[in-house]
C-alpha cells in the first residue's frame, strides 16, 4: 500500500484557507468594481464563502514566483527598496487605505530615478493578453491593479511606475509602464469615503447591475447579498448526450488555451518563414496568402 500524499496535502491547505478581519479599504481592492462587495469585506468578512483549494494553490505559486523576480532585478543591477512597505493614506483623521508595496525601483545603471514596483504573475492565455495599462480592464481581478499601484504612487510622491508580470508557465517577463493619473486617484478617493460613510452608516451601496453571471459565479458574497438577477428562469437539461457534451467542452478548454498559446509561440518564431522542415512537421505558408498549413510527413 501507499500513502495518499495529495489528499494529506489537500486537507492540510484547505485549513489554511481562513478570512481574516478586514478594519481598512485595502488598496490591492478598491479598484474592485463593486462597491457593494467591498463594504462587506469590511462588515460582513467572517460570512464570506472560501475559496476552493485549487484557488489556493493558484495563489501560493502567486507567492512563490513573486519574490524570485525581486531577486532578479536585484541581480540585474536594480536596487529594490522599501520591499512589503506598509502604507496607508488618512485623509480628515480617516484612514481612507491602507496596503503593502512590492517596493521601489532605483535605477542605477542609466540615473532614471525612482519607479514604484509591482509584480504580478498569470496564467499565459492572461500574460499574452496584457500589453499596456488598458489590457487590465479586461478580467475583473486585473481591474484592481491601476488603482493599487495609484495609490501607492501618490502616497510616496513617486509619479512613476512599473508592473513586472511574469508568466507562470514559461517564466518570461513583461514590463509595463504607468504615470500617475491625478484625477483618477481622486476618483479612488471619493470611492474609498463612500465605503467609509456606509459603514457609518450602516448601509449598502445599490446592487451591482448588469452582471447576472459575476454575482452568482464569482462573488463570495453571493449567498448574503442576494442581488437581483435580471435574466431568465434557468432551464433543467437533462439530455445525456448534451450533458456529456458539455462535460467534454470543460475537459478540453484547457487545450484549447494551451493550443492557442503555442501556435502563437510558433508563428512568432516563424515570421517570414515560406517552408520548414520541423521534426515530423513541414510548415508551408505558400498554399494560401497569410495561411499557414502543418502537415506532418
Amino acid at each position: 500500500m501507499f500513502p495518499d500524499v495529495i489528499k494529506a496535502c489537500d486537507e492540510y491547505t484547505a485549513k489554511q484557507i481562513k478570512n481574516y478581519p478586514c478594519h481598512t479599504n485595502r488598496a490591492s481592492a478598491i479598484g474592485d468594481h463593486c462597491t457593494r462587495r467591498l463594504v462587506y469585506e469590511r462588515t460582513r468578512w467572517q460570512d464570506k464563502r472560501k475559496h476552493s483549494v485549487d484557488t489556493e494553490y493558484i495563489f501560493d505559486i502567486g507567492n512563490l514566483l513573486e519574490r524570485p523576480v525581486v531577486a532578479l532585478l536585484e541581480n540585474a543591477g536594480y536596487d529594490i527598496i522599501r520591499n512589503q512597505e506598509p502604507l496607508s493614506f488618512i485623509s480628515k483623521k480617516k484612514t481612507l487605505w491602507t496596503g503593502h508595496i512590492d517596493g521601489v525601483l532605483i535605477d542605477k545603471v542609466t540615473g532614471l530615478g525612482e519607479f514604484v514596483l509591482e509584480v504580478k504573475t498569470m496564467n499565459p492565455y492572461v500574460w499574452e493578453t496584457i500589453n499596456t495599462p488598458e489590457d487590465f480592464q479586461r478580467y475583473f481581478w486585473t481591474k484592481k491593479y491601476p488603482s493599487q499601484l495609484t495609490c501607492y504612487m501618490f502616497e510616496l510622491e513617486i509619479p512613476r511606475g512599473i508592473w513586472i508580470l511574469k508568466n507562470k508557465s514559461s517564466g518570461k517577463m513583461k514590463q509595463i509602464n504607468y504615470e500617475l493619473d491625478f484625477e483618477f486617484f481622486e476618483t479612488i478617493l471619493q470611492k474609498c469615503e463612500s465605503i467609509n460613510q456606509h459603514i457609518e452608516d450602516e448601509t449598502l451601496p445599490d446592487f451591482l447591475k448588469g452582471e447576472p453571471d459575476h454575482c452568482e459565479l464569482k462573488c463570495a458574497y453571493f449567498h448574503i447579498c442576494n442581488p437581483p438577477l435580471d435574466r431568465e428562469p434557468a432551464k433543467l437539461v437533462i439530455d445525456p448526450l448534451l450533458i456529456n457534451s458539455v462535460k467534454e467542452l470543460h475537459e478540453l478548454e484547457p487545450h484549447v488555451t494551451r493550443y492557442a498559446f503555442l501556435r502563437k509561440e510558433i508563428e512568432k518564431k516563424l515570421a517570414g518563414t515560406v517552408k520548414a522542415f520541423i521534426g515530423n512537421y513541414i510548415f508551408d505558408n505558400t498554399v494560401k496568402q497569410f495561411k499557414k498549413k502543418w502537415t506532418k510527413l
